[in-house]
């Protein structure tokens, strides 16, 4: 009797301090791990994976300590999603205001919120906003408008006075290169007609209220609403449960820091490591606030970094966007539009600021989307790598739209890697074929190529641009079809597996991350994703469909309330918009 007595109180003393392993039982378990590709077991110890490999032998090797879990052995585990570009508190802030988008989206909280289907719609909804309640500090703010979809007219002054009363009234491009601004608002940001700053749209000596890239809209950043640090981590949360929703459990910021999002840091740092936080969190600085504080504050950012919650590369915006033809384009530029993109940082500042950052030990991540931008900034690769040479630095390239064949092969040789905004071929195909020609267009996103010349990358939604869902993103990697059904650039296809490793492994190889995420492998977080089904089985236009039942995280289950099958707005019809001439 004392023997069992003393071999309960031992048994009671080891679980205390030896935590239990959990051995979760799958269908099929997709590892990543080229080593061993598949499993229907793993056994999770610590927040991190103890063995992977068929069930009956986990539990014999485990049998005295193991804790099994069969809510998913009906299921595909896959490795956590890893969304490796977007912008979480940018999206979350957004979603406290009017979305007036083409597309129809569904909130942080699963409410369906329809688009705009043509601009009357989006002044109207403008106009209702407006009546309904008292605005914060006067303002009504919109976002999501999408100006490529009603014959590429931008929201002017005329437009916007007449139904915005008393308040002041900012709306938001869906791309975030553009803003749009009524006469209160234009009087509240400082914008007359001797303003002369690049961006600003006058005609025939008066604002039209466009606000074009950054120099143009930090004018109205900072001078909307002050976010306090309760609102920011609410904020934070909304952008986790629209991750969660869609299976990512490794998100990042690429525009941390930035002055209009108030206390954002704290909001992180105060949010993410609660046990209750369904993902973890890498955050890219933007250069300019790097720039201000200095290399000491960046390096005292990066000592606070954990396992859930670090800081990354510093995020550099070089050029705008296509289908606002302010991304910077070689030769012969853009169809129908004289104009040809717009510089947010000069090649000698890029070069100068590059240098800074690389030899204090830093990543930087460069938002490219135009040609020019992607040229210039592999001028500026060369030329720091050049001077100051430096093994396996993962600097980025980010979204790449327009990257050529001879870009992609320098790329490989100075070492840089890739992140490519897929999602563009989707919600833009039509209007890159409008913008660009059929042939360019075609080439847009060239992931078949990237893969060809060995340039390591990831796919991405840039939430909030586009909604953020990792399988919607390998769907349109797999199949490159637009929104009226047709195909683009049916070469630059990728299989279901090679999308797969760009949204988990390949994404963790991008952040530097791949001994401890991607692959479900020993010695790895035990971060997953369950899934209703096989996305390498599955018709490849099904993996949208696929619906993600639960997330893992550290070897913690979250569970995701049921969601529509279907998330997005189809139309039958090619958008065919002649592109119009507007004075900026």
């Amino acid at each position: 009797m004392e023997k069992i007595v003393l071999s309960l109180l031992f048994a009671g003393f080891y679980s205390l301090i030896c935590p239990q392993v959990t051995i979760f039982k799958a269908k099929k378990i997709i590892t990543m791990n080229p080593a061993q590709p598949e499993a229907n077991a793993v056994a999770v110890k610590d927040g991190k994976i103890l063995s992977v490999g068929r069930f009956k032998y986990l539990v014999k090797d485990f049998k005295d300590s193991a804790a099994i879990d069969r809510q998913f052995e009906d299921d595909v585990i896959v490795p956590g999603f890893i969304e490796a570009h977007m912008h979480p508190q940018i999206a979350g802030f957004f979603w406290q205001y009017l979305y007036v988008g083409f597309f129809d989206r569904y909130d942080p909280d699963g409410n369906f919120i329809k688009g705009c289907r043509s601009k009357k719609e989006v002044l109207d909804r403008i106009a209702n906003a407006v009546k309904l309640e008292k605005h914060k500090e006067g303002w009504v703010i919109a976002w999501g408008y999408q100006s490529e979809f009603y014959e590429h007219e931008p929201l002017t002054v005329d437009e916007l006075n007449p139904i915005s009363g008393d308040y002041k009234v900012c709306v938001e491009n869906a791309n975030m290169h553009a803003m749009y601004v009524n006469k209160h608002g234009l009087d509240a940001i400082g914008v007359t007609p001797q303003t002369d700053i690049e961006g600003v749209g006058m005609c025939g000596g008066r604002p039209t209220g466009v606000l074009l890239e950054l120099k143009a809209m930090r004018l109205a950043l900072k001078h909307l609403p002050n976010v306090g640090f309760e609102d920011m981590c609410n904020i934070t949360r909304a952008a986790s449960r629209l991750a969660h929703r869609v299976g990512v459990t490794t998100m990042t910021d690429l525009a941390a820091g930035l002055s209009f999002l108030t206390h954002g840091f704290e909001a992180y740092f105060h949010e993410v490591p609660k046990d209750d936080f369904p993902q973890r969190v890498a955050l890219f600085p933007v250069n300019g606030l790097a720039m201000t504080k200095g290399i000491d504050y960046i390096k005292s950012l990066h000592k606070k970094n954990n396992d859930k919650l670090w800081f990354d590369a510093i995020k550099f915006l070089t050029d705008g966007s296509l289908q606002c033809h302010t991304a910077h384009v070689q030769w012969p530029a853009y169809h129908n539009c004289a104009c040809n993109g717009m510089e947010n940082i000069p090649l000698d500042q890029l070069m100068k600021q590059w240098m800074l950052f690389h030899e204090a030990g830093f990543r930087v991540a460069l938002h490219v989307n135009g040609s020019q931008a992607i040229e210039q900034a592999l001028q500026a690769a060369k030329y720091v790598l050049n001077r100051c040479p430096r093994i396996d630095h993962r600097h980025s390239f980010e979204h790449n739209q327009m990257v050529t064949e001879a870009q992609l092969a320098r790329m490989k040789t100075l070492g840089l890697v890739a992140n490519f905004f897929i999602n563009h071929i989707y919600y833009w195909g039509d209007i890159h074929v409008e913008n660009l020609g059929y042939r360019r267009a075609a080439h847009l996103n060239p992931l078949a190529s990237a893969l060809r010349h060995g340039v390591p990358f990831s796919i991405h939604s840039d939430a909030s641009v586009t909604p953020v869902d990792p399988l919607f993103t390998m769907w349109v990697a797999v199949n490159r079809l637009r929104s009226s059904g047709k195909v683009l650039g049916s070469a630059q296809r990728i299989s279901v597996y090679d999308a797969l490793k760009a949204v988990t492994l390949d994404a963790a190889y991008i952040l530097g991350k791949e001994d401890v995420l991607g692959s479900i492998e020993v010695g790895k977080y035990a971060d997953f994703a369950i899934l209703d089904k096989n996305p390498l089985t599955v018709k490849s236009l099904k993996i949208k469909d696929i619906c993600v039942k639960a997330t893992v995280l550290g070897g913690k289950v979250f569970t995701i309330m049921p969601s529509p099958s279907w998330r997005y707005f189809k139309f039958n019809k090619t958008c065919t918009s002649i592109i119009s001439q507007f004075c900026y």
